[in-house]
């Protein structure tokens, strides 16, 4: 599978790998930032097969970073396997996870992978639900504080370890600071209907 936006100022990259336990599944790639441009949605969403063995890969083109979400989940729309890929142009991205465990058991190797290893800074608010129908504002906000403060140490340390990118350093570094404004208003609006 190819998808992209066919302008010559583009250039691919690609996620390939192996999911176990995904047989006969699909795994859907999100790219956030085609969402917006009503030519680009039909390539912002895209499902593609898991072959038999769990083996799957997707060739995008791109004109710079994105942040593209994966997401496979089974037949009763069970969560089974979510990562958030930092794929940049002419990046060749090897990926080797098991369908049901935690994205940190994930591998991520190939041209690419300094920008593609386990991070929790992109997907550890899960445990807000907890909070739904509190009419008291300051726990939430102080949770999402605590937790974005706990983020900005993981990628301090994520930073030091692995040498990611000056672009995958200053898109986290946006992404720490306005996660907390973004969660606390999806938040706000569940929980006042």
């Amino acid at each position: 599978f190819s998808f992209g936006t066919n302008y010559s100022f583009t250039q691919s990259a690609s996620i390939s790998g192996r999911i176990k336990n995904a047989k006969g599944k699909t795994i859907t790639f999100l790219r956030p930032t085609q969402t917006l441009s009503t030519y680009e949605f039909k390539m912002a969403y895209v499902e593609i097969p898991v072959e038999a063995n769990g083996a799957f890969k997707i060739v995008f083109q791109l004109a710079e970073p994105e942040i593209i979400n994966a997401t496979l989940y089974d037949s009763l729309d069970k969560l089974e396997f979510r990562y958030n890929f930092f794929l940049s142009p002419n990046d060749k991205l090897e990926v080797s996870a098991v369908s049901g465990q935690s994205f940190k058991e994930t591998k991520v190797s190939g041209k690419g992978s300094n920008n593609n290893q386990p991070l929790a800074i992109y997907t550890d608010y899960d445990s807000i639900d907890v909070f739904y129908k509190d009419t008291l504002p300051d726990r939430i906000y102080d949770y999402i504080v605590k937790t974005n403060n706990e983020h900005d140490v993981l990628l301090t340390a994520y930073i030091r370890r692995y040498k990611p990118s000056e672009k995958f350093i200053k898109a986290s570094n946006h992404h720490l600071a306005y996660k907390p404004a973004d969660i606390y208003y999806s938040f706000e609006r569940s929980n006042a209907s």
